[in-house]
């Protein structure tokens, strides 16, 4: 019993090496849903675009203690149900893709990966009355981001690794919670909005007391997005576009993006696109009250 007890004393007092470490991570561009906050045309509608098609300024440091890299672009799809008249579930799946900009060049490299991310929204449209409509959503969102470390030995180093360079993928999650009133006229309907999302990130610099890397991505602070824009209405394909301005300077400044998205209506019922929204969705309307009046009769 002795002796166990002076092995578990001899490895308590085993000093531990300590690592200097430098990091960085390629995280999401903070964007925006790519709706317009009207309430489905169909029961089902598919979504393609690019959530960052395009950028009017380099993004640049706004917090020095992160190290980060920003992908130049990415796209988003979306599969959508219609839930009860005004409501839907989305089914979501973001990717980076092409070129990424460190905000600092001297920070550690990434190498190679992009950030990707599925997840789910869930969103309603209010009808304040006539061709207004106010958009609510809530979504979050699971990533996998590439990152990495650089860690350098600098006391108590026998026996392990004197220098590491690694280079994997952390989880990472995020939410977002926005509003977006929305005016139609026609076969066009203006937009515009407010979304709260949080940026991942990484601390740059740190000091860790194990050969053992722990993954140090961060959920990061919530960020402040605004947004505007036009979508054209033509039967049951929907082409809009929008520019959004991110308000907040933490971990990252940037400029005003663009975003683009084409959506198709369908009917699985009928087996195939929906050619007028609106009267599509004054059937449902209708199927919906003789329904109520069914059960009222019982």
């Amino acid at each position: 019993m002795r002796s166990v007890s002076l092995l578990v004393l001899a490895a308590a007092c085993t000093p531990v090496p300590t690592y200097r470490v430098q990091r960085a991570a390629r995280v999401p561009r903070p964007t925006v849903p790519l709706r317009t906050g009207q309430p489905l045309a169909g029961p089902v509608e598919l979504t393609l675009g690019a959530s960052s098609v395009a950028h009017t300024m380099r993004p640049r440091a706004g917090n020095e203690m992160k190290a980060l890299e920003i992908p130049d672009h990415q796209v988003r799809g979306e599969l959508r149900i219609r839930l009860f008249e005004r409501g839907e579930l989305a089914v979501i799946h973001e990717r980076a893709i092409g070129r990424a900009t460190k905000i600092d060049e001297t920070q550690a490299d990434t190498d190679s990966g992009q950030p990707w991310g599925v997840g789910v929204a869930f969103r309603g449209s209010i009808a304040p009355g006539g061709p207004w409509s106010v958009g609510l959503d809530f979504e979050v969102m699971r990533w996998s981001i590439p990152y990495a470390e650089e860690r350098v030995c600098i006391s108590e180093c026998d026996g392990v690794p004197t220098y590491q360079s690694l280079r994997s993928t952390s989880g990472e999650a995020t939410w977002g919670v926005g509003i977006t009133p929305a005016y139609r006229f026609g076969d066009v309907t203006l937009f515009g909005g407010g979304f709260l999302r949080n940026h991942p990130t990484i601390v740059r610099k740190g000091t860790e007391y194990s050969e053992y890397n722990d993954e140090d991505t961060e959920a990061g602070p919530i960020n402040v997005l605004l947004h505007a824009g036009a979508a054209v209405h033509m039967g049951a394909f929907t082409a809009m576009l929008l520019v959004h301005q991110n308000l907040d300077r933490d971990p990252v400044v940037y400029g005003p993006g663009i975003g683009f998205a084409l959506s198709a209506s369908f009917d699985p019922a009928s087996g195939g696109t929906i050619t007028d929204p609106d009267e599509k969705l004054a059937q449902t309307r209708a199927r919906m009250r003789r329904s109520q009046a069914r059960r009222d009769a019982r």
